[in-house]
């Protein structure tokens, strides 16, 4: 899988429904307990307030004479049909001339609205999960993939684990916080403020909700500026490796991201 028929790299958040205890019994047994973390994790969370994170203060430059700038834009999707028009509208198919192969590209984030309740999967979202050629980025990304495979039967491609990323490109930061001793600790949130200098919102009341149901402002806001988050800090984690000459090894981390998600989705099943 080579890096530069990768494309850009994109994160995908199925939402999951806690409909029932024992769907909750089901969570509970696959996430790990977070063992007692070192106070200097603890202390971390309480140096000075940060920005709040939102993807509505991100703009891209668009390529072109006129210098156009725009900026991320969410949309809310619950049927099959508009997922599919919305997918093949931004998937883009520029071909690579030393491989003479049709590469797809998604630069963005994708929030998708679905529950294991949903008659079909979309056909589009399925082929970019499917994909070996677009990067699905995130936060303890085999925990989704897992469910994916159990509720759709899906198989989940080129899955890449932030925290891997951070492991390789920033092992000396993550060791003095302690956090590659405690790894539960490592979440998303402390991501956001270790390397994008911003707060990213965790509203309890929010994320132990009902997805199920039809998603309130606060939900859309949740799940749109986590999606992002997990691309921007993937670019991010991206350029310090870059910038420190450092080998990330994306073929190797998809391959353990694929293995970690059948493990989830065979626990998923218990």
């Amino acid at each position: 899988m080579p890096k530069d028929q990768l494309g850009k790299a994109v994160s995908v958040v199925a939402p999951r429904s806690q409909q029932n205890n024992l769907q909750a019994a089901r969570v509970q047994r696959l996430v790990p307990r977070i063992q007692s973390a070192p106070a200097v994790i603890d202390n971390y969370w309480r140096t000075k307030p940060l920005p709040l994170y939102s993807y509505r203060d991100v703009s891209y430059a668009v390529e072109g004479p006129d210098k156009i700038t725009r900026t991320p834009q969410r949309v809310y999707i619950v049927t099959e049909e508009d997922a599919d028009k919305v997918i093949g509208f931004d998937i883009e198919w520029p071909y690579d001339n030393k491989t003479e192969q049709v590469t797809k590209t998604f630069s963005g984030s994708y929030s998708q609205h679905l529950t294991s309740n949903s008659l079909e999967f979309p056909t589009k979202l399925r082929e970019l999960i499917e994909s070996p050629n677009i990067i699905k980025t995130g936060f303890w990304i085999a925990n989704d993939c897992g469910k994916l495979m159990v509720d759709f039967k899906i198989s989940p491609k080129a899955c890449i684990e932030l925290a891997g990323i951070a492991k390789l490109v920033d092992k000396a930061t993550l060791e003095n916080l302690g956090l590659l001793k405690y790894p539960n600790s490592l979440k998303l949130a402390l991501m956001v403020r270790l390397y994008l200098k911003q707060e990213l919102a965790k509203d309890e009341t929010v994320r132990i909700s009902d997805w199920s149901e039809d998603l309130s402002e606060e939900h859309l806001e949740y799940t749109a500026n986590d999606a992002h988050a997990g691309l921007i800090l993937f670019k991010t984690l991206e350029a310090l490796g870059n910038e420190r000459q450092i080998d990330v090894d994306l073929t190797s981390l998809a391959g353990q991201a694929a293995s970690d998600a059948i493990k989830r989705g065979i626990e998923w099943n218990k």
